[in-house]
């Protein structure tokens, strides 16, 4: 033990001696911590934990296909998915207050449309069912109206940092828990 406590005044001496390299050798080490931080933070979220939908074994992408352009796999139009979804009942779940995106609202010139996820909902807006239909204020989007609140056993991500409150009151959060966007 004695030996390691020489080694260790030993090393703090030299590294008095020169700052430079002190300094130098404290930043590499916190850039190094730092990046293997990210990493497991991205690994973790994507590849290790559990997907937070009920069944996720059931969950599946849904593609389209434009056999005139020759692209076998491409993502479906939101004309398209709105035809799917009235064909089939098993699309997604309906929203505990409010409603989804009507078909009109998929377009671009229809103003910027959120359905806010249960925890966001409950955590920062109180589960105010008054929310649906006000203009909330997302830090990195223009406001936006809620159409809806999605249930708790609809589970979301977060897809985009920002922050949720209402443009005209004082309730907000530091990023969102989860909502459904469409711009």
């Amino acid at each position: 033990m004695s030996v390691l406590w020489q080694d260790t005044r030993l090393a703090l001496r030299n590294l008095r001696r020169i700052p430079g390299f002190t300094l130098l050798v404290l930043l590499t080490l916190g850039v190094g911590i730092g990046a293997t931080t990210a990493m497991f933070s991205a690994v973790n979220e994507v590849l290790l934990r559990p997907l937070s939908f009920a069944e996720p074994e059931r969950l599946v992408m849904l593609w389209d296909k434009n056999e005139l352009r020759g692209w076998e796999q491409v993502e479906a139009s939101p004309a398209n998915a709105l035809d799917w979804r009235q064909r089939v009942t098993s699309f997604g779940a309906p929203p505990l207050h409010g409603r989804t995106f009507t078909f009109e609202e998929t377009w671009a010139d229809a103003g910027p449309l959120v359905v806010l996820g249960h925890a966001l909902w409950t955590r920062y807006f109180g589960a105010d069912p008054s929310i649906v239909g006000t203009t909330i204020m997302l830090s990195t989007a223009p406001p936006s109206r809620s159409s809806g609140c999605w249930a708790r056993t609809f589970a979301t991500r977060s897809m985009m940092p920002g922050c949720g409150r209402r443009s005209a009151g004082s309730r907000g959060c530091a990023t969102p828990y989860g909502f459904a966007r469409r711009m």
